[in-house]
Order: C-alpha cells, then structure tokens, then sequence
C-alpha cells in the first residue's frame, strides 16, 4: 500500500528530474512543496482518499490530486516514469552523493557524465574543473561524497529507524506470548545514525516468537535466525536484529545488547573484580543474579544508574551523573516556520499545537528574504506577519515570540538592519549558503553574528546535513568562547536530518559554558515532535535543563534576552 512517506519521496524525485531537465522552477517548486504538506499533514493517505478530501492538503490542486491517484491506485507515478524514461540510466544515482543536488547533475549531463563511476573517474583526473561553476574545491567535495555514499550505503537515520521500531514493536506487543518490549542498541543510546533497527523482547514461549517473526508482514528477506534472534531486511527499510529472552532474563538482555561494546567492557572488569561474569543471561560466579531494573544491575557493580544515552565508553564510569535534560522539561520551541515562508500551517494552528504540548511560549521564526528557495521575507511581509501575530496574541493564552531566522550572509553581515532586528523578540541566524567557504571565512561569519548584540541563537551552529553533508569548518574554540562571552545562544536542530549540535560538538561547547536551546524547526504540526531527538542528542552531550534556555520560564527567559541586548 502506498503511504504519505512513499508519495513524498515519488514527488520529491519528481522535482529534482524536472530540475535536471531544466524545466521553470516553478514546477519543481510545486511538488516540493507538495511533498512536504504530505508528509507533515497528520492524516493518512487511505482515509483522507476514502473521505475524498485529498484538496484539503495544501498545494495540492485538481492536477496534484490526480496524479496522488494514479500512485496509489498502480503504486508508482506514471508521470515520473515517463520523466526518467527520456534520462540516461545511472544519471538519478548522482542525487545520492552529498552536495550533488539537480542543477549540478545537469551540468554534469551535459558535460557527458551520467554515472558515478564517470563521475569519480572524471573527478580524479581533475576533469570537472573544466565544467562551468566547477573548481577544485567542488571536484575534492564530491570524491568526499562517493566516498560517504559508500560509507553510509546501510545505515539509516534516528527517525527512521524510531518509526520502524514502534511498527514491529507494536506487532510484536500484540502477541499472547510476549512480555516486554524496547528499543535497543545505537537506536536506544539515541545515536542520530544506526546501522540497523535493535530491539529486545521478552517472551513466555521464545520458540513461537520466533516462528512467528519469521511470517511476520514487515518481513523481507530473512538473514538468520536462532532460539534467541532473527535478523532480517526490513519490507522497504534496513536491517532489523531482534533478541528474545525468557521474561527474567528481559533486564539484561536489554542491557548487554543496548551497549554500547567499549561501555561493556569497562563493566565486566569491574564485575570481574567483584567476583562476577556479567553477560546478557545477568551475573554469574559467586552467585547467580537476573536484576530486575537496570539500577540494580549497576548497583550489583557499586555505581549509579547511567542513562542509555551515556554509556559510550568514554568516562561514564565511576564520575557523578547529572540529572539529565528530559523532554518535560521543554517549556517552549524557539525555532517554528509558518506559512509566511516555507512552513505550511498558519500561525493560528501553531498556537492551538504548541498549547497541546504545554509550552508556554513558542517563537515563529520564518526565514529572511535572501534565502529565496524558501520563500524568504522582507521587512515589509515580516511586519505584516507581525501585526498578524498582535492580532492572534490577544486570545492565544500562550506567549508568541516574534521572530525570524536571519540569513548570515557570505560576508557575516545579516539579512536585516540592527534597527530592525531590535524590534523582534527572538532573532536566530543561521547560514544556508556560501557553505563551501574556507575555516577563516566561516568562522568570521559565524563570529560577526555571535557579536551583534540583536542574535540572540545561532541556527544549526555547523550546517550538516545527516548522510548527506558534512558540517562546514571553523575555528570552534573561537567560536565557542565567543558565544560565552557575548550570551549568545547556540542551537541543537531536532531536525532528524540535522541533530546540529551533535553529541561531541555539544560536549566542546560545554567546557566553554555556553547555554544552548533545543528547538524542533518544525515547518508543521507534525514535526513540532522533532523536539524529542534534539532532547535525546542534548542528553548524549551530558546536558541539564539549567543549559537548555528553552526550559527556563517564559520570564526568565524574556529577561535574559532583554538582558544580553542591553549589555553588549
């Protein structure tokens, strides 16, 4: 069956090829944005068919709406077929090296490289340069980019791999048999990329399980299977390793195989030392132990609980654990889009999504008008968008924050005049282009905004884009100690294909006391739920809720920005 996730990609796919045949923008554009009310829209595909409101998606009109019928009705886009049809064969597969995005790949067409394998070829031989827009710098980028295709051929983002989880999860919780259930390995530690999907589960009859696991819908290709284990390529997804366990041995089973190895290691010499095995069946040697909660089994070794997202191997053993930034803690998301830019819900529905959460504040902070791609705003639309959320705030019952996602320009100047900028509660500056500048360059554009006294976020501080490129360069110890310095805060993106701050940079930052804040960037309702991987990658950087600005009382938090413009 044909899911909102599947017509999504079908149409995304069928912008990059209108893009790569050089059609107007405005098509591409069209089903780009279609894509994402798709996906982000909260309805199923099926029941919004069957009730016939398909036009209650927004951008999708009478020709859109046919062409969603077509793919669900065959299962492919007619349309889309024909379009690749009239390309030569191996050409699309450049799409998947990093920083290759359609109009290079048309430009590549024409210079006569349709493949990968002419495209590395060409690259090594210093060919490209050669190509219009091309240097030496772009030709070194794109070998990177093979060479991380290939690296990155079987693993799958955090998100993904979550939805996957939660679909056998949810199967495998409706069995008779089945006592417990719960993620495991990277996937539970939260790392935001996972080579396959691990799960531990618990069962009073280990053999039916695994029969029935073996016939199981979302099921494609068996890879092996035992009395404890079946291994399996996931029906249009990765890799899935499931463990099973009697009910007594759930704890740790769920604790041996959430990991991680060098974590492991560090807990069975201490449990050496104590006169202990410690293995996935519990402790053994001077006594058997099968623990109930994961606390007792570190309290067997003498040592505090450590929270999954911690146990990397690399000095969590035997130091004092925080209390670490939970998810309740959010009191407000301070990066959400509108439908003023490239966000597809009114601010209206915004406000009644963020109250559902129990935020008492949320800031709108649409991009400014040089990021054109995304429907950027000038200073005349943002006032417009202003008055219109002076409008809603009367009723809303929920603190507004006007604000915008200020483009860093190419040169560290801003989109937008200080003057301006001073008039809005929450500016985030963020860098969209210019990627490919040198580590001086960077870090001078990223230094220039840290100082200007109206940026109160720096967006997406090193602008990777999981599985697909790279963060840029820059000197962060300077940049770090400038966001000390100046009170600027530094943002971990929840954008599954963002998690930007990361684990090690978010630790970096850290020893310069620098405060962050955790927002979703959502551009739907939908994705407000994003929260959740930004909160697990600040708890992989060892953060409290002290650090994280956003779980601060509206107040508090209004104060501290009034304050940080008032002392610089």
């Amino acid at each position: 069956m044909v899911t909102e996730k599947d017509l999504a990609r079908i149409f995304r796919q069928t912008a990059d090829v209108l893009e790569i045949k050089g059609e107007p923008s405005r098509r591409s554009l069209t089903y780009r944005r279609a894509a994402q009310s798709i996906e982000s829209y909260g309805v199923s595909l099926s029941n919004l068919i069957d009730e016939g409101k398909l036009k209650d998606i927004p951008g999708i009109g009478e020709f859109l709406s046919a062409q969603v019928m077509d793919i669900y009705t065959t299962g492919e886009s007619q349309y889309l077929k024909s379009l690749v049809q009239e390309l030569p064969e191996g050409l699309l597969e450049l799409l998947d090296i990093p920083g290759v995005g359609p109009k290079t790949v048309r430009k590549l067409k024409e210079a006569g490289i349709t493949d990968i394998v002419q495209l590395e070829k060409a690259a090594n031989l210093g060919l490209l340069s050669e190509i219009d827009g091309f240097g030496v710098k772009k030709e070194q980028s794109i070998l990177e980019g093979i060479n991380m295709v290939r690296e990155l051929k079987n693993v799958v983002l955090l998100a993904e791999a979550k939805q996957w989880a939660d679909i056998i999860l949810m199967w495998l919780r409706n069995r008779p048999e089945v006592d417990k259930g719960s993620y495991a390995g990277s996937l539970r530690r939260g790392k935001e990329i996972v080579k396959d999907v691990d799960l531990v589960v618990s069962s009073r009859d280990m053999d039916l399980t695994v029969d029935e696991l073996l016939k199981a819908p979302f099921v494609d290709r068996l890879i092996s299977s035992g009395s404890t284990f079946v291994s399996f390529y996931l029906r249009g997804g990765p890799k899935a390793d499931i463990r099973i366990c009697k009910p007594e041995e759930y704890v740790s089973f769920l604790h041996h195989f959430t990991g991680s190895k060098e974590h492991h290691v560090a807990l069975r010499r201490l449990a050496k030392e104590k006169g202990y095995r410690l293995n996935e069946y519990g402790f053994s040697g001077k006594r058997d132990l099968h623990p109930e909660s994961e606390r007792e089994l570190y309290g067997v070794l003498d040592l505090a609980y450590i929270p999954p997202e911690l146990r990397e191997g690399q000095g969590e053993i035997n130091v004092e654990i925080p209390v670490l930034i939970n998810i309740k803690d959010i009191q407000g998301d301070l990066h959400v889009h509108s439908r003023y830019s490239d966000g597809i819900e009114e601010i209206e529905n915004l406000v009644k999504a963020t109250k559902a959460r129990g935020y008492s504040y949320f800031a709108i902070t649409d991009h400014s008008r040089s990021l054109v791609v995304a429907n950027g705003l000038d200073e005349e639309r943002l006032r417009e968008q202003i008055g219109r959320i002076k409008e809603i705030y009367e009723t809303a019952e929920i603190e507004i924050l006007t604000g915008i996602e200020v483009e860093i320009l190419k040169d560290g100047s801003l989109d937008f005049s200080d003057s301006f900028l001073g008039e809005l509660d929450l500016v985030v500056a963020s860098i969209h282009s210019g990627l490919r500048q040198d580590r001086a360059q960077i870090t001078e554009r990223l230094l220039r905004a840290i100082a200007n006294p109206h940026v109160d976020i720096i967006g997406h501080p090193t602008g990777r884009v999981l599985a697909y490129r790279r963060g840029y360069e820059a000197d962060w110890d300077t940049v770090f100690r400038a966001a000390r310095e100046y009170g600027t805060i530094l943002e971990i993106n929840a954008s599954p294909n963002r998690l930007d701050l990361g684990r090690e940079m978010i630790l970096k930052a850290k020893e310069y006391g620098v405060l962050f804040a955790v927002s979703s960037d959502a551009h739907s309702i939908a994705e407000l739920e994003y929260m959740l991987y930004g909160v697990l990658t600040a708890r992989r950087g060892w953060l409290t809720k002290e650090q994280v600005v956003n779980t601060w009382t509206k107040e508090r938090l209004k104060q501290y920005l009034k304050d940080k413009r008032r002392e610089q």
